[in-house]
């Protein structure tokens, strides 16, 4: 008997080259979730979606997700072909993909970010999400080294940017925060972002009821 498919192929288009071409992506509805960790990460069973997040455009490169938010103008198309000019190939990135090439992936897509300067809140999620990834492979010097970089990219956001603008709200970015400051042990900055948390008018009480005992057993410790 066949194994279900998990992947399904879907044709993307690159907004910087224009090539459509097709990638793997997991289907929804084989997802099966085994544990749902404090700062939003989810843990799979079998395929993880955080390895398929990214598609890669096979002919130049070019990283993206479908909340890609600035326009691609001359200069910046300049600047990415410089980058792009030692690109040897990308096509296997289209296929079915490990936790490495997803970390890769997620990287390149952090540097395309700075070239074309996104907003602080799309480099702040796609920090978050290559800390996780690094945190399923348990390179935990690395999953902090991002970690580190989402909450400054975060902090960014809230002085200069409608972050709710991209779908985060503000009591889903405190939690995010207080979160990412307990893991990096800021314990200063966590109980801050734990008080906002507390006090945010639109906070759920199931989340507040999750922070409250976050925050403590984060107190109780030794």
């Amino acid at each position: 008997m066949k194994k279900p498919k998990k992947l399904f192929d879907k044709k993307v288009i690159c907004p910087n080259c224009y090539t459509e071409f097709t990638t793997k992506k997991p289907i929804s509805s084989r997802l099966r979730i085994l544990e749902s960790e404090t700062d939003g990460h989810r843990i799979y069973k079998d395929t993880s979606p955080y390895l398929y997040d990214m598609n890669v455009c096979p002919i130049c490169g070019m990283a993206f997700d479908e909340k890609l938010n600035n326009t691609l103008y001359e200069e910046d198309i300049a600047k990415l072909i410089n980058y792009f000019s030692n690109v040897k190939d990308y096509s296997h990135y289209c296929e079915e993909r490990k936790i490495d090439d997803a970390i890769r992936i997620s990287r390149l897509a952090l540097l395309i970010a700075d070239i074309i300067d996104e907003p602080h809140t799309l480099k702040g999620v796609q920090n978050l999400k290559t800390s996780w990834l690094y945190r399923e492979r348990c390179d935990i010097q690395n999953e902090q080294k991002y970690l580190t970089a989402s909450k400054i990219e975060f902090e960014e956001a809230f002085e200069s940017e409608d972050f709710e603008y991209f779908g985060l709200k503000t009591h889903v970015l405190y939690n995010i925060l207080s979160e990412t400051c307990r893991k990096l042990d800021l314990y200063e900055d966590a109980a801050k972002y734990y008080s906002k948390l507390f006090r945010c008018a639109t906070t759920p009480t199931y989340m507040k009821q999750k922070a409250q005992n976050n925050w403590l057993d984060y107190n109780s410790r030794e």
